[in-house]
């Protein structure tokens, strides 16, 4: 699988320069359309062998920014992320690297756990500071 990077729900400006900046890398930026969040994370990232739905039923569109990194090696996830910082790409809250576990969830079923994982960590980071 060639490199690629998923992304959701970006303002224009910001779609823009993180598009730049995979397109850099070599690697492929791919949008995920509302109309595409029931399908699975590896069927959107062009794994042929995973399959295109978990289930029937297909969730709302989700409002939060997403990126989903999927066949990266490590040093191409490091040049990404040192390129945002160099372009000053504002952060993207909810990011994921595409993993065996992950990669038959849907997008919303991802998103959904990174939204807790977040909530989980912005909690521990308040209860650190007090």
């Amino acid at each position: 699988m060639k490199a690629t990077v998923l992304y959701y729900h970006l303002a224009k400006e910001k779609e823009d320069a993180i598009v730049e900046a995979v397109s850099l890398l070599g690697a492929i930026a791919r949008r995920v359309e509302d109309t595409e969040v029931g399908m699975t994370v590896g069927y959107l990232a062009g794994d042929d062998d995973a399959p295109t739905m978990e289930g029937e039923n297909l969730p709302k569109a989700i409002e939060a920014e997403v990126l989903v990194m999927c066949g990266f090696t490590q040093l191409q996830f490091n040049l990404l992320m040192a390129m945002f910082q160099k372009k000053k790409i504002p952060q993207v809250q909810l990011k994921a690297m595409l993993t065996p576990t992950n990669r038959d969830w849907t997008f919303a079923k991802l998103v959904g756990e990174l939204k807790v994982e977040h909530t989980l960590m912005t909690a521990q980071k308040k209860s650190k500071k007090n």
